[in-house]
């Protein structure tokens, strides 16, 4: 018996981690994010997932300036695509190793009000929504991937008011508890749409029995 159900194929064009900056066309810039978002639709993506990067250095950013820019370019590109866009920068916890109660270099951990200003700025249909904290690693660098339940809530409801959907972004069992909590309080709009992020650093394994 064959059975024909919609798939929803979502492409996260570039990411905001350490990438192979021997890689020859990696999309760096606002235009060439635009460009990729256009292929991945091309190629059969329903959904693009996107983020931005310093388009001198290459580095992960959370520039509101940069998100409106890379946003209009992939309008201007006639992409029809639900745009998905990140909400998941400024909540890097780096503990100083000589007291982990203080913040170390290269923390960023900011308000929720500065966190959704892009999506504000860009309204796309959908954005996520990272319902996690957790040990996770960029390349060689640990950090603490932080979000609060206060955080999350607020950025929820603002998502609400805008009439933007979130992806809701779970990483654990636990993650999954806190979201369906979120969810009862009428915090997400039926119907929710959770993403389970497997394969992370200290995060769940990625294989068909944990999934299950």
């Amino acid at each position: 018996m064959t059975i024909n159900k919609k798939v929803i194929l979502s492409c996260a064009v570039t990411g905001e981690n350490q990438y192979n900056q021997t890689h020859p066309n990696f999309p760096i810039t606002p235009q060439q994010i635009a460009d990729a978002a256009l292929e991945a639709e091309q190629a059969g993506a329903s959904s693009v997932h996107l983020h931005v990067r310093d388009p001198e250095t290459g580095a992960g950013s959370r520039d509101p300036d940069l998100f409106l820019d890379m946003a209009t370019r992939v309008r201007d590109n006639g992409v029809k695509a639900v745009m998905n866009i990140t909400c998941g920068g400024g909540a890097m916890f780096y503990p100083d190793p000589e007291d982990e109660s203080r913040a170390g270099p290269g923390t960023d951990v900011v308000s929720a009000e500065e966190r959704y200003k892009h999506i504000e700025m860009c309204m796309p249909e959908v954005c996520s929504l990272d319902v996690t904290t957790q040990n996770q690693q960029d390349g060689t660098k640990a950090y603490v991937y932080l979000n609060t339940e206060y955080t999350l809530r607020k950025m929820a409801r603002r998502f609400q008011e805008l009439g933007v959907k979130p992806e809701i972004e779970v990483f654990a069992p636990g993650d999954i508890l806190l979201a369906n909590q979120m969810l009862s309080e009428g915090l997400f709009d039926a119907p929710p749409s959770y993403q389970i992020v497997m394969g992370t650093r200290w995060g769940l394994p990625a294989t068909a029995e944990t999934l299950i």
